[in-house]
């Protein structure tokens, strides 16, 4: 059996920055929650038609933040998820590593030895099943041929 070259991805982290349209007012307006007077947004991007507004901003020094909380966890790459409901993203920080090649070989067997333990079980289940699915079978043709003399 041929082995892969394997990438480990282990989750060092996750942080979620919140309140992302709050933290814009306040550093535009200079103050928090409600209090900010009305204003108006304008939208100026007919040079980048690719542009769209699905998500929140951040700022690049909240970013910024971000990712050097995740280096500092040890994390080599970042997932960003949009949270759903509000404004905020959920920031996971993985540590993507080739693995070597004697330990996938052995995750590889650990993994195969479960397998065949699970099958097997489930062999001996299925077998124990068919087993009573015979038996209905052959009352069944029983019931049947007794109502086939009784005509």
């Amino acid at each position: 059996m041929k082995i892969l070259p394997t990438i480990r991805e282990t989750v060092v982290g996750q942080v979620e920055k919140d309140n992302l349209y709050e933290e814009i007012l306040c550093g535009f307006f200079g103050i928090p929650d409600d209090d900010h007077p009305d204003y108006d947004w304008v939208r100026d991007y007919e040079q980048h038609r690719i542009y769209w507004k699905e998500n929140e901003h951040i700022s690049v020094e909240g970013l910024q933040k971000v990712v050097d909380e995740m280096k500092a966890m040890g994390a080599t790459h970042v997932q960003i998820y949009p949270h759903g409901d509000h404004e905020s993203y959920y920031f996971t920080g993985v540590k993507l590593e080739l693995m070597d090649e004697e330990v996938v070989k052995e995750r590889k067997r650990k993994e195969l030895e479960r397998s065949v333990i699970h099958n097997t079980i489930k062999l001996q289940h299925d077998e124990k099943e068919l087993e009573e699915q015979r038996k209905r079978l052959e009352e069944q043709m029983t019931k049947l041929e007794e109502l086939d003399e009784t005509e």
